[in-house]
């Protein structure tokens, strides 16, 4: 985790159009330019395709029926009643008029939460996608969509940490003997307490965020756990004041109901070396902090979707729509 390419730590706030809202709020904080790929000059015949082979006009994915996938199929979260996919490549694509269009929302009941273990977010930019068709039909652009882990078992291991300071505590969430997910924790070698946690999916590493070829969501860092649900707290009360505060948990997770049973076995734990903090004292820790984390995500992105049904005068039963994901999300120890 020492080669990690970003650190995060910080809740993403985006501001929201001031004609919807009549006013702005706090901005992001994402360090989102170290990691945007620059934009491909338009094809033409030659350079690295070679001089025979010429690029279709439109680009190389013009003849096909759909866009290139986004993020690994298995990963995918999967949809109820399949609504319209999304329009990856159209930016420009707007909904008819007398259809409600929500901004940067998170669809909670378009998916399946059901199984869930743990679930990261990313927003689609420039898409649209159908997220309701009864009452009547509702659109969500730049929509944020979960990627969800499902797992039966978590292991243990001891990393190699960056600082003679730190123990590294790796937590790999396994789903039927292979690794769905990778908790990284470091704990502070004097006091045992988890300073610095990382959740890192399989396809992650630097070359392949670098080259856009993972969501973002591939890798949370928590700089500081304390000072994060701090801030998320913070966050949730001005919420509850002003409308104009948008929310993308793009640098959260929620965790499902079966993950504070989740314990790694005694008999690996059990041979951590000498002076090192016990392996099952450092995992309660850090599901008592993604328990937190997961119910303070929830309640902001249940209070925001809330906000923008109000803003766009969209007609909604939201109280039946959060009980059933919440049924799924969120647990305690």
């Amino acid at each position: 985790m020492d080669s990690h390419a970003r650190a995060t730590g910080l809740v993403n706030v985006h501001p929201l159009s001031a004609a919807r809202r009549g006013a702005t709020s706090l901005m992001s904080i994402r360090q989102s330019a170290l990691f945007e790929t620059p934009p491909r000059k338009n094809g033409t015949t030659g350079s690295i395709y070679g001089p025979a082979i010429g690029i279709p006009t439109g680009g190389p994915w013009e003849p096909m029926s759909s866009s290139p996938p986004r993020s690994p199929p298995e990963v995918a979260a999967q949809m109820h009643e399949a609504p319209p996919p999304f329009l990856l490549d159209v930016a420009t694509t707007e909904a008819p008029a007398d259809v409600p269009t929500l901004q940067k929302v998170c669809a909670t009941w378009a998916f399946d939460w059901d199984g869930v273990t743990l679930a990261v977010f990313d927003e689609h930019s420039g898409s649209q996608v159908g997220v309701a068709a009864e009452p009547r039909r509702v659109a969500s652009a730049d929509p944020i969509v979960p990627t969800m882990v499902r797992a039966d078992g978590v292991g243990w291991r001891l990393g190699v940490a960056d600082s003679p300071q730190l123990e590294k505590h790796v937590f790999p969430l396994l789903r039927r003997r292979g690794v769905a997910c990778t908790i990284e924790a470091f704990a502070d070698a004097p006091t045992g307490r988890v300073v610095r946690l990382a959740i890192v999916q399989p396809g992650y590493s630097p070359l392949t965020m670098a080259g856009g070829m993972v969501n973002r969501s591939a890798l949370l860092i928590f700089s500081d756990p304390t000072v994060h649900l701090a801030r998320l707290r913070t966050l949730h009360a001005r919420m509850l004041l002003d409308d104009a505060i948008g929310y993308a948990p793009v640098e959260e997770c929620v965790v499902g109901r079966g993950f504070a049973r989740l314990r790694p076995p005694v008999s690996v734990t059990s041979r951590h070396p000498l002076g090192i903090t016990d392996p099952q004292t450092v995992w309660t820790e850090v599901q008592a902090f993604l328990i937190s984390l997961g119910k303070l995500t929830s309640d902001c992105v249940d209070l925001y979707t809330q906000s923008e049904l109000r803003a766009t005068g969209t007609q909604l039963d939201l109280r039946s729509a959060s009980r059933a994901w919440r049924a799924h999300v969120g647990d305690s120890l």
